[in-house]
């Protein structure tokens, strides 16, 4: 059998020559339906290391259910969870969310008038507030998720990120961040008419809050930072429940990967250690977290995806962005346009 022409995950081609394999005590050459992606192993073989696409990142592990059995894998982190404070698996949760959310977000114009200029923006950042004393956590997060619903159809909102802090007389509020801009008096207007249904405010009173993020270098670290600060809630009462959340889509982003061979991640990895996390932390002089010991990470320059030839990779990179951004896509309901 000749050597054939194959494709690696980056599309580029790749000269294989065909291997002997044992499987089952037997020699024999790899068929060539196996060449796909530089994987040469048979199937029982070859599905090892899964290779999960991030907005600006790749990330590489090893699939605990092809381990031997009767083979037991230690959680890569132990799941403590403190009654209202966010654990660190929430938090690495909102970090994707955030990631996604941003990286997906058209880039808009604002004017700013203590400057008068335009300056460009992805996503706004929101304040929802109580003007009452609201202690109640359940019925605080009743009223947001009411407004969600809402706000869905109104201003047409489908990726969010939402977290719930406490003030400090007590009172709950939360912050939003969304990708779509929603005007000042409009969302005053509409989380005040809930306030007043509720029996928790008047429709004049200074319930929210909007701007742009802007002027930021790295908007997504910037986010997680704020949202994830546990030290403003020092000293205040801890909220009861959930404490962070968002759309289905975002949650879902970023769970479809591709499933390589050894032969495959190596070639990976010669190919991307320029932009290897481990690399570049070993080069600063900085200790390896633990997670590094058991995936790698790749960290991508913008625009990365979009300049790769078509393959695998690039696939499902563009599959992720197109699902987030149809996300509630015509579901304007028909009573908000006037009837001709």
């Amino acid at each position: 059998m000749q050597a054939i022409q194959a494709l690696d995950l980056f599309g580029m081609p790749v000269l294989i020559p065909p291997p002997k394999i044992v499987v089952k005590k037997q020699v024999y050459s790899a068929p060539e339906e196996n060449y796909r992606y530089g994987i040469i192993a048979p199937e029982e073989d070859r599905r090892r290391w899964c290779i999960v696409v991030r907005p600006n990142s790749l990330l590489s592990y090893y699939s605990a259910r092809h381990h031997q059995k009767g083979e037991w894998r230690k959680p890569l982190f132990e799941r403590k969870r403190i009654e209202g404070e966010l654990s660190p698996n929430a938090v690495r949760k909102m970090q994707k969310a955030l990631k996604w959310l941003v990286w997906q977000a058209s880039e808009k114009e604002v004017y700013e008038k203590s400057i008068g200029k335009k300056l460009k923006y992805r996503v706004n950042f929101i304040t929802l507030s109580f003007k009452s004393n609201l202690e109640d956590d359940k019925v605080g997060r009743k009223i947001l998720s009411m407004w969600l619903e809402m706000a869905k159809y109104r201003f047409n909102v489908g990726n969010y990120v939402w977290r719930a802090e406490t003030q400090e007389r007590g009172a709950i509020h939360f912050h939003l961040v969304t990708d779509v801009y929603i005007p000042y008096a409009e969302l005053r207007f509409t989380w005040n008419r809930l306030l007043c249904k509720f029996g928790l405010g008047t429709m004049e009173d200074n319930s929210t809050d909007v701007h742009a993020v802007k002027n930021i270098k790295n908007t997504t670290a910037y986010l997680v930072k704020y949202l994830s600060d546990e030290s403003k809630q020092e000293g205040r009462r801890k909220i009861k429940g959930r404490l962070w959340g968002c759309n289905k889509a975002l949650s879902n982003a970023g769970k479809e990967k591709v499933v390589v061979d050894t032969w495959d991640l190596q070639v990976l990895q010669s190919d991307m250690r320029s932009y290897s996390l481990a690399t570049k932390l070993i080069a600063a002089g900085k200790p390896i977290p633990e997670i590094l010991k058991h995936c790698d990470i790749w960290e991508l320059p913008e625009g990365y995806f979009e300049h790769l030839p078509e393959c695998a990779l690039k696939d499902i990179w563009l599959k992720e962005i197109e699902t987030l951004r149809n996300v509630s896509r015509n579901k304007r309901l028909q009573f908000w346009q006037r009837e001709e």
